[in-house]
């Protein structure tokens, strides 16, 4: 949006560039002309270091995918790309997607960052590659990552050997996980490759982490609470996405000790 750029080029009184931008601004970028001069100061301004400038020049030349290099390579910050690319070309837009395919994905993998991984996979629709990145090992998301193109996934995850983790617990995915599990028959399909062995570590080592963290209650709230998923509703999912609907939640009425435990609401002055 040129002219909304301008007005706030206009605003900018104490820049001392305002003058040049905005005589710069007021030429039309649809000619090839002023598209060809904009990528110029662009691959200059690289040569400066001046990042942010020269990912703006390129957009004002067309050349998303150079700006966006610009975002990823120079100034780290791949959440500036995303956002370039959403607002230029759509949540659909080819260049969006491969940089979650080539830069978002493998930054999540090499960090050990699951929730970004979940994340990735989720917004590239896969969604039941997002529910098996929570818990599966960063091996087996490289091999996910690798095979984004086909549209099912037969890898199964299976071996506890292979959960010991090479990232600190975090207590918080176990929430991620239960949400993400029930959302649709994709994440359940994702749920149902994911061996029960593996779960049961995972959920173990969540109860853990909590009881580090001085969450005693959350800890025993999740022991006596958690769910696992018979193998007889994993293979009729959408008895359970029926059976979810259904479900009614009422204004709690006083409570004993017990279920204040299990509902998380707790009046420790009647302790």
């Amino acid at each position: 949006k040129r002219k909304l750029l301008s007005g706030l080029w206009k605003t900018a009184n104490h820049h001392k560039e305002q003058s040049i931008m905005l005589k710069f601004l007021a030429n039309d970028f649809n000619e090839p002309r002023w598209k060809t001069c904009a990528l110029k100061n662009a691959y200059a301004l690289l040569g400066k270091q001046r990042f942010e400038y020269a990912a703006a020049f390129f957009l004002l030349g067309d050349r998303l995918k150079d700006a966006v290099n610009v975002c990823l390579k120079h100034l780290n910050d791949f959440q500036l790309a995303v956002a370039i690319c959403r607002v230029y070309e759509g949540d659909d837009g080819i260049i969006l997607k491969s940089v979650f395919e080539e830069y978002i994905i493998p930054l999540a993998i090499s960090t050990g960052d699951r929730w970004l991984a979940s994340l990735a996979f989720w917004f590239l629709g896969q969604r039941d590659r997002a529910v098996k990145a929570i818990m599966a090992p960063l091996e087996t998301l490289r091999t996910l990552s690798n095979n984004s193109s086909s549209t099912q996934s037969s890898t199964s995850i299976s071996s506890p050997s292979s959960l010991i983790p090479t990232e600190s617990p975090d207590a918080a995915l176990i929430v991620l996980y239960k949400q993400l599990k029930e959302k649709s028959i994709q994440t359940l399909r994702g749920a149902s490759e994911i061996s029960p062995e593996t779960e049961y570590f995972f959920v173990l080592r969540s109860i853990f982490a909590y009881d580090r963290m001085g969450c005693p209650l959350l800890a025993l709230h999740l022991v006596r609470t958690w769910k696992f998923t018979p193998e007889s509703m994993i293979k009729n999912p959408r008895h359970i996405l029926k059976s979810r609907r259904r479900t009614t939640v009422f204004d709690i009425p006083i409570l004993n000790n017990d279920s204040r435990i299990s509902s998380g609401f707790i009046n420790f002055d009647n302790w």
